[in-house]
């Protein structure tokens, strides 16, 4: 686990609070082999995983965001046929033919969308998860000229002549796996958490099934941790607080 603890890293300051260019950033743009590991970042990146909601599989997290936007303005037809596509750029352009779109209803969704389809894409990928984490307390922007709402709206080079809040993007995208990137912290110390609670009380309740925490933990219970919601971690901190 990294050396520092999720409300540590969840006290990050956000983009209103300006740091220091260089080492506190991590650009990246683009899911070519020439982006190294970062490429991961991107949502075109392939990465296989299941929404464990409505048992849909994704090939990347681009698809799964079009198609809660699709499903969101109620059009069945685009749903499908994004379920069915396996190129991201395919989904895209899917995506942007949603009949009854309406960009004010849509940004209001958009990144609660992004972020579901973050956290499924990481918790249940290992060495997306991994990388993830290791970007540490490093502040994360999509590099892209073209795109000013999910990316700075710069390439990472003129942004590095530039204070943060001089770009002109919003850098939706960075700020989205920032997030995730801390609740998959909390997840590891939630989990660390009940390995020390069971080592403690010993095989006294073994007999009665693993608890919420090891189930989370282990992959002989199907998904492991990413099978869980939010209230199920929830309960697992009570769990563990009061063993």
């Amino acid at each position: 686990m990294p050396p520092y603890s999720a409300a540590e890293w969840l006290s990050t300051p956000t983009k209103t609070e300006p740091m220091p260019k260089g080492p506190s950033f991590l650009f990246f743009w683009g899911h070519s082999d020439k982006s190294g590991e970062r490429a991961c970042l991107s949502n075109f990146y392939p990465a296989p995983f299941t929404d464990t909601a409505t048992d849909n599989s994704f090939f990347c997290s681009e698809q799964f965001f079009m198609f809660k936007k699709a499903e969101l303005f109620g059009d069945t037809d685009c749903m499908a046929a994004i379920l069915k596509c396996k190129e991201p750029r395919k989904a895209k352009g899917l995506g942007r033919a949603v009949r009854k779109f309406d960009d004010a209803v849509f940004a209001a969704h958009a990144q609660s969308f992004m972020e579901e389809a973050c956290w499924l894409k990481f918790s249940q990928n290992e060495w997306m998860k991994d990388y993830l984490l290791g970007t540490g307390k490093k502040r994360l922007a999509e590099a892209s000229p073209y795109d000013a709402r999910w990316g700075i709206g710069m390439s990472e080079e003129d942004a590095m002549h530039l204070e943060e809040a001089d770009w002109p993007g919003e850098n939706w995208l960075g700020i989205v796996l920032e997030r995730v990137r801390g609740r998959l912290l909390l997840q590891g110390e939630e989990a660390e958490e009940g390995e020390e609670a069971e080592e403690e009380h010993g095989d006294g309740d073994a007999a009665a099934g693993p608890t919420p925490l090891a189930r989370a933990s282990s992959d002989e219970y199907g998904k492991g941790a990413s099978a869980y919601t939010e209230e199920d971690m929830v309960e697992w901190k009570r769990i563990a607080v009061s063993a």
